[in-house]
């Protein structure tokens, strides 16, 4: 297991890698969409390109090979979140404006069209092009249910279908698609799916968790969305209980799913990530 300052350490070179691809991404965006774009893109946990770096490396290969593939999954995923605080009204969002409320509904919406041409631009100069159409099918069905759930009740086989196809794919994707830059054999390829399925699964229902109950006021709540604490009816103490013991289910099949992958600095930052995120304290 990766000890904690050489998981840092491997953080800041994946992160140093990312940034550099969407430092070359912005540079040639056109000139009237830079900043709306560039106002977005800065900032974030950069979790889903770093999962296709570390992927990249627990299959066998090298980081720099992945990079292309690990910038435009990050593009496809903001594009989706500049979209979704449109329809969810949302003011903030990392602290910051949201794009629509600087720049004007029309001037986010060409900004979020532009970042998913670019990401699905990236993916195909890999030849991954249906990876990346498929990925954005994905996030779009998952949102629609999203919407859909405000104005009902739901069942909890509901929720988790939602959250499959709106976050855990994207990981989902992310693993694999590291996994296929890194040259990994098919068998490879499908333990990391199954990976990055699980993690992004405890990942949401804990982002829910926080959500809901890490402020005085919530968003989601106000806007209806159904969230894991929501549908389950969950108190903060029922978070810290249920909420943890399902995290951590999901977690451990995370794990499991490439305890007999060859050991390697991207297999520990795998392992690292699910343990940090597959638990209610990751998040609160």
């Amino acid at each position: 297991m990766v000890g904690m300052e050489k998981f840092e350490l491997a953080l800041e070179e994946y992160r140093k890698e990312i940034e550099k691809g969407i430092v070359g991404v912005l540079s040639r965006a056109p000139k009237n969409l830079r900043d709306s774009v560039g106002h977005i893109i800065v900032g974030g946990k950069r979790l889903r390109p770093i999962m296709v770096l570390a992927s990249c490396e627990a299959a066998g290969g090298e980081i720099k090979k992945a990079v292309g593939g690990g910038v435009g999954i990050e593009l496809i995923h903001t594009f989706s979140l500049v979209h979704d605080d449109i329809m969810d009204r949302s003011e903030e969002r990392r602290g910051r404006k949201c794009v629509h409320v600087e720049f004007g509904t029309s001037t986010a919406i060409l900004a979020g069209d532009l970042l998913e041409a670019i990401g699905l631009e990236l993916m195909g100069r890999d030849g991954l092009s249906e990876k990346g159409t498929e990925l954005t099918k994905r996030i779009c069905e998952g949102q629609k249910m999203d919407i859909d759930f405000e104005s009902k009740e739901i069942k909890d086989e509901e929720y988790f279908r939602m959250i499959e196809l709106k976050t855990a794919y994207t990981f989902k994707c992310a693993a694999e698609v590291g996994a296929i830059l890194g040259g990994g054999e098919e068998s490879v390829v499908e333990k990391l799916g199954v990976y990055g399925m699980n993690f992004g699964m405890a990942f949401q229902i804990g982002d829910d968790i926080a959500d809901t109950f890490s402020s005085g006021s919530s968003d989601d709540l106000e806007a209806g969305k159904k969230t894991m604490p929501v549908v389950s009816g969950w108190s903060f103490e029922d978070a810290l209980t249920k909420g943890d013991d399902l995290m951590k289910r999901y977690s451990e099949r995370a794990l499991d799913s490439i305890s007999e992958l060859e050991e390697s600095r991207g297999k520990d930052v795998l392992v690292a990530l699910a343990q940090r995120y597959g638990r209610v304290g990751g998040f609160i």
